[in-house]
């Protein structure tokens, strides 16, 4: 799953660079229009982060696995994100996994690419 991440990374900077020459050297229209939507993809992958805890989140029950889900592990650099940065940091993306998510369900993100890792925490 890394090494996917890792391709997806450079074709980004590879996609991005090659905009900017269309858009210097040519002055192409559709080349400003998806160099606007390539930016927008970082952007609304985080922003498709809650919902997707929305929808897995599961309601607190004593004895119960979490069991690890699938769809959560193409998440796993936002969850390194949130487990490795200082507290004050994470907040807003704290409040956005759990303003969707049932009272008391407990949501795990993973946080790395193997899905061994998982931070857990409650919603309030």
């Amino acid at each position: 799953m890394e090494s996917l991440f890792l391709a997806l990374a450079v074709a980004y900077a590879a996609l991005a660079v090659w905009l900017t020459v269309r858009i210097v050297n040519r002055r192409e229209k559709w080349a400003k229009r998806a160099a606007i939507a390539l930016a927008c993809l970082p952007i609304m992958y985080v922003l498709s982060f809650g919902p997707a805890c929305w929808l897995v989140a599961s309601p607190r029950v004593a004895g119960q696995n979490d069991g690890p889900r699938l769809a959560m592990r193409f998440y796993f650099p936002v969850g390194a994100l949130i487990h490795h940065t200082r507290s004050e940091n994470r907040k807003p993306l704290l409040w956005w996994i759990t303003v969707g998510a049932r009272h008391g369900g407990r949501v795990i993100v993973p946080t790395d690419a193997s899905g061994t890792n998982w931070y857990g925490f409650t919603a309030e």
